[in-house]
Formats: C-alpha cells, sequence, structure tokens
C-alpha cells in the first residue's frame, strides 16, 4: 500500500486513532479550514480581484475556498479508490478524507450565514460585549455547522443512506459525506433565519 494514499485517506493518520475517527476527521477540517481562509486573503484575493474588477471579494472568496474542496473531493475520491481495492470492508472506519470533505464544505457553504450574523449583532451592539460575542461567534462559526453535519453524518437520513449503500467504491465513500454537508448547510440556514426571524 503506497504511504501517500493511506496519508491522504486517513487524513495525516487521523483516521487511524481508536476512538471516533470520523469525529477527529471533521475536527481536522477546522485548521484547514483557518488556514484555507487566511492563504485566500492574503493571496489570491487581491489577484483575483484585479483579473475580475467588480465582482464581490466575499463571493470570490466563497467561489476559491468551493474549487479547493471540490480538488480536495477529487483527490479523495481517487485515493479511496486505491485504498480499498484490496480491503474486504468497502468504507473502512479509518479513511476520514470523507470527513474532513463534508465538514470542510459545511463550513464553506455557512459562510454566508455568519456574515448574516454578524450584521445582527452590529445592529444589536453586540460588538461591545467582548467575552459574549467571542462565544457566539465558535458557535455559528465552528459548534453549530460541526454538530449538524456529524448528526447528519452519523444517522444518515434518505437520501444519505441511500447513497451510501448503493454506490459502492471511492465515490460512494466520498459522496454521501457531500450529501450530508448540504442537508447541514440547509438546516444551519433554517435555524439561522428563524433565529433572525423571531430576533428582529
Amino acid at each position: 500500500m503506497n504511504t501517500f494514499i493511506k496519508i491522504i485517506v486517513t487524513f495525516g493518520f487521523i483516521g487511524k486513532i481508536p476512538v471516533a475517527p470520523g469525529t477527529f476527521g471533521s475536527l481536522a477540517a477546522f485548521p484547514l479550514l483557518i488556514l484555507l481562509h487566511y492563504f485566500v486573503d492574503a493571496n489570491l484575493l487581491v489577484q483575483a480581484s484585479m483579473i475580475l474588477p467588480g465582482v464581490d471579494i466575499r463571493v470570490l472568496k466563497f467561489c476559491i475556498m468551493l474549487l479547493f474542496t471540490l480538488f480536495l473531493f477529487i483527490i479523495g475520491t481517487v485515493a479511496s479508490e486505491l485504498y480499498i481495492q484490496d480491503k474486504q470492508d468497502q468504507d473502512p472506519s479509518e479513511v476520514v478524507i470523507d470527513e474532513v470533505v463534508g465538514q470542510l464544505l459545511t463550513s464553506i457553504l455557512c459562510l454566508f450565514g455568519h456574515m448574516m450574523f454578524a450584521m445582527y449583532l452590529r445592529q444589536e451592539k453586540i460588538y461591545e460585549q467582548k467575552t459574549y460575542l467571542l462565544i457566539l461567534d465558535l458557535f455559528v462559526t465552528f459548534i453549530l455547522p460541526f454538530v449538524l453535519f456529524r448528526i447528519f453524518d452519523i444517522f444518515k437520513p434518505w437520501p444519505i443512506d441511500y447513497i451510501d449503500q448503493n454506490i459502492k467504491g471511492g465515490l460512494g465513500i466520498m459522496l454521501d459525506d457531500v450529501l450530508a454537508a448540504i442537508f447541514a448547510s440547509v438546516s444551519f440556514y433554517a435555524l439561522m433565519f428563524n433565529f433572525l426571524k423571531f430576533n428582529p
């Protein structure tokens, strides 16, 4: 087995953690998200805005981060397919690149919700309450997207379970987590809209 393939599918051997490797895989997406966030801000946005003048910087950032996630999805699909070729278990627990991609996608799709919430905080002048702001920011940026993704990834409501059971190989490993990310994001926005509706 190619060590490089192992490193990819276990995301630096995080998948080898004996307890809840999927949860740790999801958590590992957040340092990657932060690095991606700062890399895009520092290196790509200025150049991209010069090539595409008039395009909203936030939309550009969102698209660049989505493209990176798509690239990681493709790499994860190919690596997972190669990894399971000589295994009986077609979705081994140590493969956590799918959780990393799913959690990363969830967090990126929830970015606009975070912006909406930030506008609400400004209107309510909560920015003056630093500790309260930090807790709210952590909840909306990290905790809520994480909890929602884990719920959908673990319980797999239809059609996530259908994909999990009927699409095999590397694509099947990755695809159900992408769908879980979409479900988690929709739930995130439903919660956000309800919160803002009842807290005008």
